[in-house]
């Protein structure tokens, strides 16, 4: 932006598409009994001694040393998911450092015309005819409205671009 412009009061756009696609597989396998089969998952003795022939043909048999029961390593649980997602994202970033030196400038101007305002009021004061200062007033009270909308604008910049934003659209 530096490069480009000669300096960063410009706004930053930095617009990018995306597409992602996630699949995702989770397969519970666990050693189990015909029992425990039987008794959580309500399979039948018959679907068991499927489970366990076939276990044994894999080399996914034993006999637990401990409790001396026969399991077979079968998988209980298995999930897909596919999860696609696409859309755009634009981030907008603003810099708050630079705005702050037009800001105090705008500041300085306002301070500048309030002093010539002082002024032209202790002249309609002293003046026989004060309407002869109604134009210089207008003038004055002009400036400032542009000076003040200017100096607005400046404000409302930083507020939405100190932080950077994001829009994301599906």
């Amino acid at each position: 932006m530096m490069m480009e412009s000669g300096d960063f009061k410009a706004l930053e756009n930095e617009v990018a598409k995306y597409h992602a696609k996630i699949l995702q597989k989770e397969i519970q396998v666990q050693w189990v009994t015909k029992n425990w089969l039987m008794r959580e998952r309500h399979w039948t003795k018959s679907m068991c001694d499927n489970a366990f022939a076939w276990a044994k043909e894999k080399g996914l048999y034993q006999v637990n040393p401990v409790h001396k029961e026969e399991e077979a390593s079968l998988v209980i649980e298995n999930f897909y998911k596919v999860q696609e997602t696409e859309g755009q994202t634009m981030t907008q970033r603003a810099s708050f450092e630079t705005e702050a030196c037009e800001i105090q400038g705008h500041l300085d101007e306002l301070n500048k015309h309030y002093e010539h305002l002082s002024k032209l009021q202790g002249d309609a004061m002293a003046s026989s005819d004060p309407r002869s200062l109604d134009k210089s007033i207008k003038e004055v009270m002009a400036e400032v409205t542009k000076r003040d909308v200017a100096m607005n604008n400046c404000i409302v910049r930083d507020a939405e671009g100190a932080s950077q934003t994001d829009y994301k659209s599906t």
